[in-house]
């Protein structure tokens, strides 16, 4: 009879109690990925039940609360919340979830942002935009009212050297473009 060696055990142990708990918990995570994505809250307490990481991120870097964030899902914004996910987290291109929910107009998730994070109201991601030019490449007027009364920089400049007031202009958005340069 031939005597197992110490790494054979433990190959074997990985792969009959490791191994699945890992997979397991990557499959948990891309689910809770696609639930914020999606929506749904309900899935998305199970699955943290079941121990998935709120702070999971899809190959783009997408964390949960920066998809529910872009998709206006504040419910969800919510229950991430209190699992304690990064509410200031960034992307691979280091944008935040406050930035995407400026680019698509959702009023309602910057004020949540706002009122429930500390992010840096002028963080910038890696090509020096802020969640104001977003707001104002857009023309997002009301959620750039709300930016600039709770103090977003407008004179801030990306790596290209454009302001907020500049891309509201390119975009045709004079009347904006007045307003950032106030």
């Amino acid at each position: 009879m031939i005597k197992p060696s110490f790494s054979s055990i433990l190959v074997l142990l990985f792969g009959l109690v490791i191994a699945p708990k890992l997979f397991a918990s990557d499959a948990n995570n891309m689910q809770l990925v696609a639930a914020a994505r999606e929506g749904d809250v309900t899935q998305i307490e199970a699955l943290l039940q079941q121990g998935a990481n709120p702070n999971s991120t899809d190959a783009r870097g997408f964390t949960p609360l920066m998809l529910a964030a872009y998709y206006g899902h504040i419910d969800v914004l919510v229950a991430l919340k209190n699992s304690g996910t990064n509410l200031c987290a960034i992307d691979q291109k280091g944008s935040n979830a406050m930035m995407g929910a400026a680019f698509r107009g959702h009023t309602s998730v910057v004020n949540w942002m706002l009122q429930h994070s500390n992010c840096d109201i002028n963080h910038t991601n890696y090509a020096g935009q802020t969640t104001l030019m977003m707001a104002a490449l857009f023309g997002r007027e009301d959620i750039i009212d709300i930016l600039l009364n709770k103090g977003a920089d407008s004179a801030l400049r990306d790596a290209m050297g454009n302001s907020a007031a500049s891309l509201a202009t390119a975009q045709g958005q004079y009347a904006l473009a007045e307003k950032l340069h106030l």
